[in-house]
């Protein structure tokens, strides 16, 4: 075996290169928006960042199409995206699959009401087994909202349980689901519960039990939540309510799964270094910091991005819309961190046509920068968020989760294993060179895997997991 000193010199060197590079590949942003397209019902754009053009590329609302899609594209192991609109198709909204190679969008199930479900504005998972979960606002037995499944194998919808609102159970849900370590589905509903102002609650996938486990709203607490939870590296789910706390502004709460304890960690106010009125999701960058967005508040009264810290309860003012002329204002959804570490977003109006923004921001130096809605291309994006197709990270809000991933033996002359934390059994992986090549690529089952790259020359690649727990990220070495 050659000298592995010679080689840790070569990592070194090259170290900066591998991240500016190979984390950097060219990427494309999909979105939704509400409005706008030839119809003025919505439609499916992208982004394409690292070169091309802005374009739309499925207009919403012809001959019985889905109309206005309110929360985001899901990107899923097929290589489909998949979401669903509020409206259209039998009057109750759809759930459609776009591909996003030929651009095609195929509608794949419309809602009819109560049984099933109906008008959702929220966004589809995936959980480990494969099938799609998702809510709808109303529809489901009581017409107060449901939670279902969807399988991309099948194309089949099923309802898995109707809200009812009786014993203060939750109601009209407007986010998304999440799937937490322990396997089970946490959300959270818009009203209901015992104080109406919404609720936590779980559903246990393989026996199709849903238990509200905290009712939102009383003495200060949050309330009327329309985003999701995520679950942050500490293992507590995080989220976000649009009123509630000391100044009914919203607050950034935590829910404890293990004592089932509901915590305000901050309180949305007046203030100017403070936002208002939070209507999206939280999501967790790199940096081990929780960002988000609030409609309000801020400097110029148009919204803020602000960052958290799980740690030790800072609260921070990162960038306050409005600053700059014919910036977006008033973002109602959820950022996303792509694969150049970049936080991606958008506002629902502002911009020079004021029909909203595209927007980036860097979080190294501090610089942003937009693209503007024309109405044409896209016109009002709702509660969703942006989702990444190309480069090493796709889907919707990754957690990045560092050092939960071991490789073995590293250095290695091409035979390696790979081993998740946490017992993580079901994760993509993609591997690419120094050149942001990708060289590797596959849905791994098992908790530990080995692969063979012996045929590969002799550098430095880089691993990028994505499983339930997040992203997470390691480097290899091989040397013959």
């Amino acid at each position: 075996m050659k000298n592995i000193n010679l080689y840790t010199l070569l990592f070194l060197s090259l170290i900066t290169v591998t991240l500016s590079r190979a984390q950097n590949p060219e990427f494309t942003l999909y979105g939704l928006t509400i409005q706008g397209g030839q119809y003025q019902d919505g439609n499916i754009f992208q982004w394409p960042i690292g070169g091309g053009l802005f374009q739309s590329d499925h207009d919403f609302g012809n001959n019985g199409d889905g109309s206005q899609p309110w929360g985001s594209l899901l990107l899923a192991k097929n290589g489909l995206t998949y979401g669903m609109t509020k409206s259209g198709g039998s009057g109750l909204g759809i759930i459609f699959s776009f591909n996003t190679t030929n651009d095609s969008e195929k509608i794949l199930h419309k809602f009819t009401g109560s049984p099933d479900g109906a008008t959702p504005y929220g966004s589809f998972i995936q959980a480990g087994d494969g099938l799609l979960y998702g809510m709808t606002t109303a529809g489901g037995a009581g017409n107060l909202g449901a939670i279902i499944s969807f399988n991309p194998a099948t194309d089949s919808e099923t309802v898995l349980y109707s809200f009812s609102g009786v014993g203060s159970d939750g109601q009209y849900p407007y986010g998304s689901l999440i799937q937490a370590k322990d396997s089970l589905l946490y959300g959270l509903t818009q009203r209901g519960g015992a104080y109406d102002s919404g609720s936590v609650f779980s559903f246990n996938i393989s026996t199709g039990v849903e238990t509200k486990l905290y009712d939102l709203g009383h003495n200060g607490d949050a309330a009327y939540p329309y985003g999701a939870l995520m679950q942050a590296s500490d293992g507590l789910l995080y989220g976000l309510s649009s009123a509630g706390g000391a100044s009914n502004f919203g607050t950034i709460f935590s829910y404890n799964i293990s004592s089932g304890r509901d915590s305000v960690l901050h309180n949305f106010s007046t203030d100017t270094s403070d936002g208002r009125y939070p209507y999206g999701s939280l999501i967790q960058a790199n940096n081990g910091l929780l960002y988000g967005m609030t409609e309000g508040g801020g400097v110029k009264y148009d919204g803020m991005i602000f960052s958290y810290n799980i740690a030790n309860g800072a609260f921070n003012d990162v960038y306050n819309f409005g600053s700059i002329y014919q910036d977006g204002v008033r973002p109602q959804g959820t950022l996303l961190q792509a694969s150049d570490s970049n936080l991606y977003g958008m506002t629902t109006a502002g911009g020079s046509n004021f029909n909203g923004v595209a927007f980036s921001y860097n979080l190294t130096d501090s610089s942003y920068s937009l693209f503007n809605f024309t109405g044409v291309n896209a016109y009002l994006p709702y509660y969703g968020a942006l989702i990444e197709v190309g480069g090493p990270t796709t889907g919707i809000n990754p957690v990045v989760v560092n050092n939960k991933v071991s490789v073995f033996p590293n250095p290695t002359s091409g035979k390696f294993t790979l081993k998740l934390a946490d017992n993580q059994t079901a994760y993509s992986a993609e591997i690419y060179n120094v050149v942001g090549e990708k060289i590797y690529q596959a849905f791994l089952s098992g908790s530990q895997n080995t692969i063979d790259l012996s045929a590969r020359p002799d550098g430095i690649y880089l691993i990028y997991l994505k499983s339930e727990a997040g992203i997470s990220e390691t480097k290899l070495l091989i040397t013959k």
